[in-house]
């Protein structure tokens, strides 16, 4: 499901916000953690037993990591959690008979895992007991796709404390309109130009048009990327997320 599709816009969004604010803050987790499931099955199907694996597994790699971290066995289990991440990494994205099917988002979500081991790793925070926040961390929908890939470190206490802001969801819409007009007036507009320029054969290219085709081509994907960027940083802060730039 993307940002800028009917389903999402009109129907997906309006009813995760509307459930979203009239829940309780304890609540919210959990509520987030199903909506962003359901955002990554609608569009990946069975999938998302990938992602939940990735999930779980990461969660039992934190607490083991995080309970022997002062003793050898720590260095153990992060190797085996390193080499559990990336190898699944590795088998879809150059195992022949998976590449041509890979999961979405598989890179952003791993190297999202892999910040969360890090830093329970490295003593930086604590590993997180509530299996409900390591599956936000690697799971939250406005970045499941191509991110912005966040620190744990940096988002791990608005994961324990999700709270509604007024003055940040305003500023969240504005972001995410700004990156959906990127998106679909700007991109999507460029795309056209592009894709007619590289439909003429070769022969018949001048060296105007082909400038012209590479310039837009260019440009269409700068302004795919930054506007989907935009958008996932205005969804997070209408959580009450603040994300840094990407």
């Amino acid at each position: 499901m993307s940002f800028n599709t009917p389903v999402f816009l009109f129907f997906f969004l309006p009813v995760t916000l509307s459930l979203f604010l009239l829940l309780r803050p304890r609540a919210r987790g959990i509520f987030l953690l199903l909506a962003s499931l359901v955002f990554y099955a609608w569009g990946e199907g069975a999938y998302l037993l990938v992602l939940i694996g990735s999930w779980l597994g990461n969660y039992v790699f934190g607490l083991l990591i995080g309970k022997h971290r002062d003793g050898k066995s720590g260095g153990v289990w992060f190797a085996i959690a390193i080499l559990f991440n990336l190898g699944m990494l590795a088998s879809f994205k150059y195992a022949p008979f998976l590449a041509a099917h890979m999961p979405l988002g598989i890179s952003f979500f791993t190297f999202q895992a892999l910040s969360y081991l890090f830093d329970v790793r490295r003593g930086v925070k604590p590993p997180e007991k509530n299996p409900v926040t390591v599956g936000l961390v690697i799971t939250l929908f406005p970045q499941i796709g191509a991110g912005p890939i966040v620190r744990y470190r940096c988002i791990a206490d608005q994961l324990r404390d999700i709270s509604f802001s007024a003055d940040k969801f305003n500023r969240g819409t504005r972001r995410f309109i700004i990156g959906l007009s990127k998106k679909v007036l700007l991109a999507s507009s460029l795309a056209r130009v592009a894709d007619a320029v590289f439909a003429v054969p070769t022969p018949q290219l001048t060296a105007g048009v082909s400038w012209l085709g590479l310039a837009c081509y260019t440009l269409q994907i700068y302004f795919d990327f930054s506007g989907y960027s935009d958008m996932a940083i205005g969804l997070g802060s209408m959580l009450g997320f603040d994300y840094p730039e990407n």
